[in-house]
């Protein structure tokens, strides 16, 4: 049973870093978590959009460092809502990791969306989910009662079948090492990368020696297109306040208890018929491309009420690598339900 418990709090007590005058700051609580929320933007308006984190574990509440020209201009534009998901950033409570599955967390989800609709004058809600937040929404869509809460779906480079973006990146990792072994480039590095893939050939190990993959998808650039870049503030953001220790504490007790890289909802994927646009990149290793076109084929929505926009010279943080192709692609496409 959902429970339904919100508290207002003052901006000095969730620590929001970027908090603005008019924001507003909440609690709700959901199966043992208590979970912050910040709503902020044009809160006046009808169209409001929830971002779903990256992770899981990830907190949303660094969302300014990691993707500011995309939050400064979706400010602008509509009432936007962030929360910490249960055992990430700030979120505290007892969240047992019995309830550490994407079902619990679709249901947390719910309570949220229940919350805004009792809340706002919404006419229009959206999901936007990023990697995790991406499998998060998919998940709860395909649940007919909640979906049609949702007018319309955004995901960008989700984990919808793991199992084969590991297949699928495993040998171009491996073709990456070996070039890399050839230039001379980190040769003992990559080829303990090599010993690793031929060891798991079928599938990654369980948490937490399934990291050391996604370690070698950052070197390769599947994280980034360029390596160097990276979030630019994300650091000093990080370590202003709590967030640096809560972010290693949950981020290390969700990676302990979460086997994410078994989940594969391309099945399910059909039952979702909400106007749904699908943004990936390119050159990404941790989903790679081919994961996405999938996902994009398996959603139930109409044609012509779906898109898939592929962008070049990204990987898995378009919303960083690419903010103004990302723009442009939301702001048509929920113009285009609104309207």
């Amino acid at each position: 049973m959902k429970v339904l418990a919100t508290v207002v709090l003052a901006a000095s007590l969730t620590g929001c870093v970027g908090s603005q005058k008019g924001d507003d700051y909440f609690w709700f609580r959901s199966e043992g978590a208590d979970m912050p929320v910040w709503v902020r933007g044009q809160r006046d308006s009808s169209v409001f959009v929830v971002f779903l984190q990256g992770g899981p574990g990830n907190p949303t509440q660094m969302v300014d460092a990691m993707f500011p020209e995309m939050t400064a201009d979706l400010d602008q534009h509509y009432g936007m809502v962030y929360y910490d998901q249960r055992a990430s950033g700030i979120s505290v409570g007892n969240a047992s990791p019995e309830t550490l599955s994407l079902e619990q967390y679709a249901e947390d989800l719910d309570v949220l969306v229940d919350i805004l609709h009792s809340r706002y004058e919404i006419e229009h809600l959206f999901l936007w989910g990023v990697s995790w937040g991406g499998t998060l929404g998919n998940h709860y869509l395909s649940d007919p009662q909640r979906q049609a809460k949702i007018a319309g779906w955004i995901e960008m480079d989700g984990g919808d079948n793991m199992p084969l973006a590991y297949e699928i990146s495993r040998p171009k990792i491996m073709d990456f090492a070996t070039a890399q072994i050839a230039a001379g480039t980190r040769e003992g590095y990559w080829r303990k990368a090599l010993d690793y893939y031929e060891e798991n050939e079928d599938k990654l190990p369980p948490p937490p020696q399934n990291l050391t993959h996604y370690n070698y998808v950052f070197d390769a650039g599947g994280y980034f297109y360029d390596p160097e870049d990276g979030f630019d503030s994300f650091l000093p953001y990080m370590f202003s306040g709590p967030f640096g220790v809560d972010y290693f504490s949950n981020q290390s007790y969700v990676d302990r208890h979460m086997d994410i890289d078994t989940i594969n909802l391309h099945p399910e994927l059909g039952a979702i018929t909400v106007p749904a646009l699908v943004i990936w990149g390119e050159n990404d290793l941790v989903v790679p491309v081919e994961v996405g076109q999938l996902t994009y084929e398996a959603l139930g929505t109409a044609e012509a009420d779906k898109t898939l926009l592929i962008l070049e010279n990204t990987a898995h943080t378009v919303p960083n690598e690419a903010p103004a192709e990302s723009l442009e692609a939301m702001h048509a496409f929920i113009s285009g339900v609104v309207d």
